[in-house]
């Protein structure tokens, strides 16, 4: 499946990505409306709260979710460390 500019041009986003990749030395900003852009073409949810998961379900799962995030190998390579009690913090807050 391409994500590239054929399928840009075919899902109308056309004019809006040639704005983001005129941009991109701006850095961090354009990165974040790039995905943001993605996602909706996509129709991926925004946040936590577009998923309708369970307020109850999700808490009892956040003592799991912050154990495997800090087992994660992708974690090691993360420039700020963290422990366990920064990613329930993390994820408490998704509420």
């Amino acid at each position: 499946m391409s994500h590239g500019p054929a399928r840009v041009r075919r899902t109308g986003l056309s004019q809006q990505w040639q704005v983001i990749w005129r941009g991109v030395g701006e850095g961090a900003e354009s990165l974040a409306v790039a995905v943001e852009l993605l996602n909706k073409s996509l129709n991926l949810p925004s946040c936590v709260e577009d998923l309708a998961i369970d307020e109850e379900k999700y808490r009892n799962e956040i003592e799991f979710m912050s154990k495997s995030a800090l087992e994660d190998i992708c974690t090691s390579g993360n420039i700020r460390e963290v422990n366990l009690e920064d990613f329930k913090k993390l994820f408490e807050n998704k509420l």
